[in-house]
């Protein structure tokens, strides 16, 4: 897993600590497009998780459109511009047909599964042309999470945080370039900006998206904090809290889940759904049959009892179960 630049840094700094690698979401070998998926909820191979168009704030333009090493890439956000649809000083937006086409897709549990909206940076031979300067939503999607779903609440935060980043720093860039004497009306420039008044680069797009980008360039985070507003901080609190949740302790009292789908393996084992339809955990059939021990009584009473009755769960275990939500915390605590 990796973030682009300078996100990684970027959210480190915010947590405070290493970053959740989500080694098991293969983007590379979709892990979602085997012919054994769990459920039956494999991805569609000609377009994977990319049934999505992305915004691209005009800071990410400007790098795309610089980046030599991504010439299959540069021409499909190229195709987009000379397309005219979206195209604002704020960068490439998401045109109304492609937004509704993906609601409908999200409506009819069709993500990854129907190829009527595939991204238009998507390759032919499944990579991202876009995938070192992706925006803050591609980035942080995985199919699955090494934590389960404390994971997933952790990277749901990131990418609210990010898209709010995209926002307000998109805005910045684009006032120091239009306006790089300074404006006395903020709200009356960004007015303009959507009004698309490219100022001196009305005939000069990618050029205004690679000032954007130069500027973007000169920032760290200390800065885009100042440029954040309340809701941004906000949303960086949201993070840090659930970066903390991963890191915390584990309930003292746990019961079992009842809304567990599971398959049977030819091997014996039991492939378990919880908290996520593409996210399975492998259990044992002896361990299944044991999870109705967890009723609420103290996590290390019931490994108590279990041991005596010769069954050893250790609390790594317990803590993956927990993570995975095949084991919730009791109500009430």
């Amino acid at each position: 897993m990796s973030l682009p630049d300078p996100y990684a840094d970027w959210l480190r700094t915010l947590c405070g600590g290493p970053l959740p690698q989500e080694r098991r979401a293969t983007c590379d070998d979709c892990v979602m497009c085997a012919p054994d998926v769990v459920g039956g909820n494999e991805f569609d191979p000609s377009s994977k998780c990319c049934t999505y168009v992305p915004r691209l704030p005009n800071f990410m333009m400007g790098r795309i459109l610089a980046d030599a090493t991504l010439e299959e890439g540069r021409q499909s956000v190229q195709s987009r511009l000379e397309m005219g649809i979206g195209v604002s000083p704020l960068g490439l937006e998401v045109s109304a047909a492609d937004q509704a086409a993906y609601d409908a897709i999200v409506s009819n549990d069709a993500f990854g599964r129907s190829a009527a909206l595939r991204c238009p940076h998507y390759l032919e031979d499944g990579r991202c042309g876009v995938w070192r300067h992706r925006n803050g939503v591609c980035s942080t999607w995985f199919c699955r999470h090494e934590g389960g779903a404390l994971s997933q609440t952790f990277w749901e935060a990131v990418q609210l945080m990010f898209t709010e980043l995209e926002r307000v720093v998109g805005f910045w860039c684009a006032r120091q370039v239009r306006w790089p004497e300074g404006v006395d009306d903020v709200f009356e420039s960004d007015k303009k900006l959507f009004a698309l008044d490219w100022g001196a680069y009305a005939e000069d797009t990618p050029g205004f998206y690679a000032a954007c980008a130069a500027e973007f360039a000169r920032l760290d985070w200390r800065r885009v904090r100042q440029i954040g507003d309340a809701n941004f901080d906000r949303l960086c609190a949201d993070v840090q809290s659930t970066y903390a949740a991963m890191q915390g302790p584990l309930p003292a009292r746990l019961v079992a889940a009842d809304d567990l789908e599971t398959f049977p393996r030819a091997d014996g084992a039991v492939d378990v759904l919880a908290y996520s339809t593409t996210d399975p955990l492998t259990l044992s059939a002896d361990l299944l049959a044991e999870l109705e021990s967890f009723d609420g009584r103290r996590v290390l009473d019931v490994l108590s009892d279990l041991k005596a009755r010769g069954v050893i769960v250790d609390l790594d275990l317990v803590a993956q179960l927990h993570a995975f939500e095949v084991l919730k915390p009791r109500q009430g605590d």
